[in-house]
Order: C-alpha cells, then sequence, then structure tokens
C-alpha cells in the first residue's frame, strides 16, 4: 500500500526564517466590513496579504538557486521530484 506522508508545515505570522532573512507578514489587505463600500453594501469580501521570501517553510529548490544558468522550477518536471522509496 503506498502512503503519502505530509511534510509541510503551516506559515504563521512572524515565524522564525533562516538567519539573516525577514520573517514573514501575513495579514489583512481588505476587511470584510470595509470592502462593503466597494459593492454598495451589497457584497463583502477578505483579502490577505502575504509578504515572505521564497525559501521559508517547506520549499523545492531548482537548479537556478544556486547556478545562474540553472533552470527555474518551471522548468523541473514534477515526476523528477519523487522517490519511490525513501526511509527517514
Amino acid at each position: 500500500m503506498k502512503k503519502f506522508i505530509e511534510l509541510n508545515h503551516i506559515l504563521e505570522d512572524g515565524m522564525t526564517a533562516y538567519p539573516g532573512l525577514p520573517r514573514p507578514k501575513i495579514k489583512a489587505l481588505l476587511e470584510h466590513q470595509a470592502s462593503r463600500s466597494h459593492y454598495h453594501d451589497q457584497a463583502e469580501f477578505y483579502l490577505g496579504k502575504v509578504e515572505m521570501v521564497c525559501n521559508l517553510g517547506t520549499y523545492l529548490d531548482s537548479p537556478f538557486h544556486r547556478y545562474r544558468d540553472g533552470d527555474d522550477l518551471s522548468q523541473v518536471p514534477l515526476l523528477s521530484t519523487f522517490v519511490s522509496n525513501i526511509e527517514i
């Protein structure tokens, strides 16, 4: 039986980042009540804003991360990132 193990962790406002890199900022850009004026009080919505460096949390590096002429993540075949058996 194949089993998938989720290794991601939750991104949170102000969480620890790699030393020297800024911590993420996660906040509301527009709250529900403030959005009502955009739609004459007929609808409301929430817009969130996230500011963070790209290698925060669980992420996948591409060759471009290290090598100027390397492939960026859009050029890396997804299936090349999987292994059939791994033991940690």
